[in-house]
C-alpha cells in the first residue's frame, strides 16, 4: 500500500517526489513502439523499454505486423521479467509467448535484455515488406 500523509505534500494537492516515484511504480509502466518496418528476415528492434536501476520488472508486449500489402499478418503477446542492477539489465528465466497468430511462419517477435533496457525484436521475411506495431505495459516492484 501506499501511504501519502501531510508531511508528504509540499502543497494541497501535490506530493513530495520520493511518494510520486513510489506511486508511479505501483501503477506501473506503459510504453510504445516506433514505427517499424522490416524488408528481410534480419531481426530488428522496434522498441525499448529502460527500468529503473534496483528494479524488477514484468513487460507484457503487444507486437502487430502487417505485409505492405495487407495479404499476411501476424500478431503476438509476449512476457517476461527482467532485473536491472548496476546499470546492466538481465532476463529472468525466459520469455513467455501466451499468442502467436501468423499468416507466415517465418515472421517473428521476442523480447532480450540489452545492456540497460529491454529490447522488443521483429523479424519478417526475405523480399516482404512488413509494418510493425508495438506497445505494452510494465508492472514494476516498488
Amino acid at each position: 500500500t501506499l501511504s501519502i500523509g501531510a508531511s508528504s505534500a509540499s502543497a494541497a494537492g501535490s506530493m513530495s517526489a520520493a511518494d510520486f516515484i513510489k506511486l508511479r511504480d505501483l501503477a506501473g509502466a506503459v510504453f510504445a513502439c516506433s514505427a517499424t518496418q522490416t524488408t528481410d528476415a534480419t531481426q530488428t528492434t522496434a522498441g525499448t523499454y529502460t527500468p529503473a536501476d534496483g528494479k524488477v520488472v514484468t513487460v507484457h508486449a503487444r507486437v502487430s505486423g502487417r505485409k505492405n500489402d495487407g495479404t499476411e499478418a501476424a500478431g503476438y503477446v509476449l512476457a517476461a521479467t527482467y532485473r536491472r542492477a548496476g546499470g546492466t539489465t538481465t532476463q529472468v528465466g525466459t520469455t513467455t509467448a501466451l499468442a502467436t497468430h501468423e499468416d507466415s511462419s517465418g515472421w517473428d517477435a521476442t523480447l532480450d535484455a540489452s545492456g540497460t533496457g529491454v529490447r522488443v525484436r521483429v523479424t519478417g521475411a526475405g523480399s516482404t515488406t512488413v509494418d510493425w506495431a508495438c506497445n505494452g505495459t510494465v508492472t514494476i516492484v516498488p
